[in-house]
């Protein structure tokens, strides 16, 4: 028996792509069905090709170039080209070219496999049926090793790409209770301001060194700054928290269970 799928809503699709457009150009404005896809400072700078196959891979489609050209060209439908020059039509186009367009492009190519409780101990289960549900998405973009748990640590077994398709096909469920991944804070004032106090304070040495004449610390002059840079950066590398696991970790989602609790929750 085939299973049961059904579309998201345009709510849940619209925050995916407001996710993927804050990942991939750092896009912080406030962005709703009538907010041009292309902000005006990334027109020169966005690879559109590489953001349609990010889209198709998050919603778990595929579309034909033909189609993507014939959407990129339905942002200059209906613009009285006499009068206007070439720079003109393009800026009226890539206004009209809004999220609420790609939504309804999207939408009717995406499906969601319906959740579907589990009997256990004689008993229906909606947080095993979401689990299930999560391992297939898993699975269709990354192969699974065998015997995940719910206790997996999602971490150890996906991609950091992969991971956040994953979070991004769930939320299709339901976006509203899926919180943003925030980004982690950066390191705290004094940590930063030591560092570069002792780096300010080693390449002064340097050069003290260097203008007092003494030959015989010549050469560790030469590379007391760059050294010490090296430690400062490392140091910086270890010591600051990887943002994405944070980020998943504020959300509290960091296994497979928590996955599926979510998905459950707020699929209801």
């Amino acid at each position: 028996m085939a299973e049961a799928m059904r579309r998201p809503d345009e709510a849940a699709v619209l925050a995916v792509l407001i996710d993927i457009w804050r990942d991939q150009l750092g896009d912080d404005r406030a962005i709703d069905i009538d907010t041009p896809l292309i902000p005006r400072w990334a027109w020169e700078e966005l690879d559109f090709y590489e953001m349609s196959l990010e889209v198709e891979e998050a919603f778990g489609f595929s579309a034909t170039w033909h189609e993507w050209q014939k959407f990129c060209d339905s942002g200059a439908e209906g613009i009285d080209r006499r009068h206007l020059k070439n720079y003109e039509i393009a800026e009226l186009a890539r206004k009209n070219l809004t999220f609420g367009r790609l939504v309804a492009f999207v939408t009717p190519r995406t499906t969601l496999a319906t959740i579907e409780p589990q009997r256990l101990l004689g008993a229906s289960c909606d947080t095993a049926g979401a689990f299930r549900t999560v391992l297939k998405y898993a699975n269709s973009i990354q192969p699974l090793p065998p015997r995940i748990r719910p206790s997996t640590p999602v971490s150890k077994v996906l991609r950091r790409r992969v991971r956040r398709r994953l979070y991004r096909r769930c939320m299709l469920h339901g976006a509203a209770r899926f919180p943003r991944l925030q980004p982690a804070p950066p390191p705290p004032a004094a940590e930063s301001v030591g560092l570069s106090v002792g780096f300010l304070v080693a390449c002064m040495a340097a050069v003290w060194v260097s203008a007092a004449g003494l030959a015989q610390y010549a050469i560790a002059a030469v590379w007391v700054c760059p050294v010490t840079l090296f430690v400062a950066a490392a140091y910086s590398a270890i010591r600051a928290p990887n943002a994405e696991e944070e980020a998943f970790r504020a959300a509290r989602l960091e296994t497979f269970g928590d996955f599926a609790r979510a998905l459950c929750h707020r699929s209801n």
